[in-house]
């Protein structure tokens, strides 16, 4: 298994917009790629976020990585900081 690692900073004064967009859409989304087990999103609710998102191979990871590759939009209330793949070591 591999997971994505993203970190995203949210605009200040728009935490509400990015939590509409994470329920309404990222999460959705995520949910319907090929290959995916398990996501989880945290962070501060207010300045940062994470998600870890856990795929079946690293070709789907990777794939799933291609398909953010625009990150997000001027307009969108989120900047994406980094995403990262990484290999499962361990699972408990």
């Amino acid at each position: 298994m591999y997971v994505i690692h993203i970190a995203v900073s949210l605009k200040p004064g728009r935490a509400d917009e990015a939590q509409r967009m994470l329920t309404e859409q990222v999460v959705p989304r995520s949910k319907q790629r090929p290959g995916f087990i398990k996501g989880t999103w945290f962070g501060d609710a207010e300045t940062k976020g994470f998600a870890l998102l856990t795929y079946s191979s690293q070709e789907l990871a990777e794939q799933a990585v291609a398909g953010m590759a625009s990150g997000a939009g001027p307009d969108d209330p989120i900047t994406v900081d980094s995403v990262q793949v990484y290999a499962v070591q361990a699972e408990a």
